[in-house]
């Protein structure tokens, strides 16, 4: 069964930056998988765009990473020039190949039953 997989933007969510207001802090999305017979299924998703570093302490090998804050008032696009478009590669580029493959899982077994 071939199943075309595309996300659908629901929501977002704005804060203030460094002053700067309407900066998007939550896409809120859908997962949308068709098959061949046009049978859809639904899986909902949040993406954080980090505003501040997150500090990840790694037990197993003893060690402290810090991510960088995702926010770079350099590449600010302002609120009302933001297209779906860019919403959508924020979205491809941001969310995790592991959370794709288990919403297809839960994608797949929605359209089997």
């Amino acid at each position: 069964m071939a199943i075309k997989y595309s996300f659908r933007i629901r929501t977002l969510n704005r804060t203030t930056v460094y002053g700067i207001p309407d900066i998007i802090s939550h896409v809120h999305f859908d997962y949308i998988g068709t098959d061949e017979n046009g049978k859809t299924a639904v899986c909902q998703g949040t993406v954080p765009f980090t505003l501040k570093p997150i500090i990840i302490d790694e037990k197993a090998s003893n060690r402290t990473r810090t991510i960088p804050a995702v926010f770079n008032k350099d590449n600010y696009v302002p609120y009302d020039q933001i297209t779906d478009d860019i919403i959508l590669d924020w979205l491809n580029a941001s969310v995790p190949p592991g959370a794709i493959i288990i919403y297809q899982e839960i994608i797949n077994e929605q359209l089997v039953n």
